[in-house]
């Protein structure tokens, strides 16, 4: 049965594993190795089975355990071009294992899995987001991203499973004691996707195909699970698209049990 996991969402680590078609494939890998080991051998996947490890950016938080991972288990790892020209120059890139580049809008097969990267709009040197296929299963993910754009929207649109940000509440980023330096940072076009910003594009790209939303990277300072449940409760169209059968999942920092597809 095909699966996700979120082993880790939000600033302090991201990964989500999915399985399908006897395969298993790593999108991003910001947790400690040791974390990202252990919560494979907890639910009897060997880390060694997996068929890669795709990155969406540079971010240590996003990638940190890659090249640790890759080389210690055998597996090869996927970045867009930029990625890899930067963590390369930084020496953060596999020694013992392929990696292999890609650019955005062409399709590159990794095990039972379909990939398409997309461009997002982040402060990373070549961010990108997937439209994952397996058989019948197509998931959207895109995670840090400052704003919505068209092209975000369309190709989300057309996915059963949807991973999207959901980082900040406006008024809890401005009352934090953070700078304003990375309050503008965060809020700017290339920072995170607001939760009013994010409810706005699930109401205009949920559709017909959509089956369930996960909503990741929750900030811990500057956010509360609460206020999305409210937000997603308050909206009509969303709220009907959850008495329609549309599944909305809060992800948690720390992980989430797997969720079958």
């Amino acid at each position: 049965m095909p699966s996700i996991v979120s082993i880790g969402s939000g600033s302090s680590g991201n990964a989500l594993l999915l399985s399908a078609g006897g395969s298993c494939i790593l999108v991003d890998a910001g947790l400690s190795r040791k974390r990202i080991v252990e919560r494979m051998q907890s639910l009897a996947i060997d880390p060694a089975s997996l068929s890669g490890v795709l990155l969406t950016h540079e971010h240590t938080d996003h990638s940190g355990a890659c090249r640790v991972l890759c080389d210690s288990v055998g597996i090869p790892a996927y970045m867009s071009t930029g990625t890899y020209e930067y963590l390369e120059k930084n020496g953060k890139t596999p020694r013992k294992s392929k990696v292999w580049t890609f650019d955005c809008g062409s399709t590159f097969q990794v095990g039972a899995f379909s990939i398409f990267p997309f461009h997002v709009p982040h402060d990373a040197v070549d961010p990108v987001g997937f439209v994952i296929d397996a058989g019948d299963m197509r998931i959207g993910v895109a995670v840090d991203i400052g704003m919505m754009t068209s092209e975000i929207e369309r190709v989300l649109s057309r996915c059963e499973t949807v991973v999207l940000e959901c980082n900040y509440d406006r008024d809890m980023l401005g009352d934090s004691p953070r700078s304003d330096r990375l309050k503008r940072r965060i809020a700017g076009p290339g920072g995170h996707l607001s939760n009013e910003d994010c409810i706005s594009a699930l109401r205009r790209l949920v559709s017909g195909a959509t089956r369930r939303v996960f909503l990741a990277h929750i900030s811990a300072e500057c956010n509360r699970p609460g206020l999305i449940e409210h937000l997603l409760e308050v909206d009509e169209v969303l709220h009907n698209a959850a008495s329609g059968g549309v599944d909305f999942h809060i992800l948690r920092r720390e992980g989430d049990n797997p969720f079958e597809l």
